[in-house]
């Protein structure tokens, strides 16, 4: 009788504590991901909003300039409206903090 307990003790000692860890690790990976997945959702920035403001503005480019500047007669970014025909940007495009800003915003 003491050798079934003492297997049975072994079994516990070698699978039940590996299980327990494993469920506990889970457990806490599970409320870790929770609360990060609200922070994300408390921290979500407004960007959005800025490109809603045109390029003259945000760069602060004077009323004759933004007479004579395509972008400011189309609904489309400016970036999308200097685009070359193969797809590439003017390098005055990329070197912009407009465009680096919202760049990930723009729809394809």
């Amino acid at each position: 009788m003491n050798e079934f307990y003492a297997l049975l003790t072994g079994l516990l000692l070698r699978l039940g504590i590996p299980i327990l860890l494993t469920g506990g690790l889970a457990y806490l990976l599970g409320r870790l991901d929770a609360r990060w997945q609200q922070e994300a959702m408390q921290n979500k920035n407004p960007a959005p909003q800025i490109a809603q403001i045109p390029c003259w503005e945000q760069k602060g480019c004077p009323p004759e300039q933004v007479q004579d500047c395509p972008a400011a007669r189309s609904t489309e970014p400016c970036w999308q409206v200097f685009r070359h025909n193969n797809g590439s940007l003017e390098q005055k495009c990329l070197d912009c903090q407009v465009f680096s800003s919202a760049s990930v915003l723009a729809k394809s």
